[in-house]
């Protein structure tokens, strides 16, 4: 699967609403190109037990992935964590901080992080953010 190379102004601002218009806020990144597959991210994801998703940095692999995971399983009722590992402890925490951002939550309430012995979550945690050192070591 591959995401076309196009970004849009990151100072545009953009809604980002899904069916059930959970997430209907104003985005100040801009427009993310992933946007366009997230029926075709979730259906290849419930057909094959491997997927791997090809974007050019900073096209939502990291951030918007794992939202359409878990909308999917709110829709379906099944609970859920989700795990997502990045190679450096800055992209990790950033991240966290982005999707905590995009959900209107604290970071550390359903967006958690763990770098290092450093970690920022609280017990009831859905998205998880880690090095993939600290995922190797676990």
């Amino acid at each position: 699967m591959f995401c076309d190379d196009y970004y849009l102004n990151s100072n545009t601002s953009q809604q980002i609403i899904d069916q059930d218009g959970i997430f209907d806020k104003k985005s100040p990144w801009g427009r993310l190109c992933i946007l366009d597959y997230q029926a075709q991210i979730l259906k290849t994801i419930h057909e094959n037990r491997i997927v791997i998703i090809k974007g050019f940095t900073g096209c939502g692999k990291s951030t918007q992935i794992p939202q359409y995971l878990a909308m999917d399983c709110q829709k379906q009722g099944q609970p859920y964590s989700i795990i997502v590992t990045q190679p450096r402890r800055v992209a990790a925490k950033m991240l966290a901080t982005r999707v905590a951002a995009e959900l209107d939550c604290p970071l550390g309430s359903l967006v958690g992080y763990q770098i290092g012995k450093s970690c920022f979550y609280f017990s009831d945690f859905y998205f998880y953010f880690v090095t993939n050192f600290y995922l190797s070591r676990s």
